[in-house]
């Protein structure tokens, strides 16, 4: 693992935002009573998603229609697995950078064998 495979995580869980901010925007659009309101622009419809998907909920936008709820039980799950997947990723990079650290600093201090004994 690298910070380069957290980044991607990153970009990933933001696709993840985008993709269901374009499905509550379409659900919206296509199925008027999805949600208590309107989601009527796109930062509305990418407000939500990010809401949704960090597990926070404020609870000013919900979903009524059963579609709408089954993609915000998608996406909360989503959320949740993403998060423990960078949250391992980071751990992961930062645990390998000390590992290798130590073993730097071990091999500075130990004695190299001359083959006097």
């Amino acid at each position: 693992m690298t910070y380069r495979t957290c980044h991607i995580d990153f970009f990933v869980y933001i696709g993840v935002a985008i993709l269901f901010a374009a499905l509550f925007r379409y659900q919206s659009v296509w199925n008027p009573g999805a949600f208590d309101r309107p989601i009527e622009t796109t930062l509305d419809s990418f407000y939500f998603s990010v809401v949704t998907l960090a597990t926070v909920g404020y609870g000013d936008i919900h979903p009524v229609g059963s579609v709408a709820k089954i993609l915000v039980i998608i996406e909360v799950l989503l959320g949740i697995l993403l998060l423990a997947i960078m949250v391992g990723a980071a751990i992961s990079v930062t645990f390998h950078e000390i590992s290798n650290k130590l073993e730097k600093h071990n091999n500075k201090i130990q004695p190299t064998p001359d083959g006097d004994d």
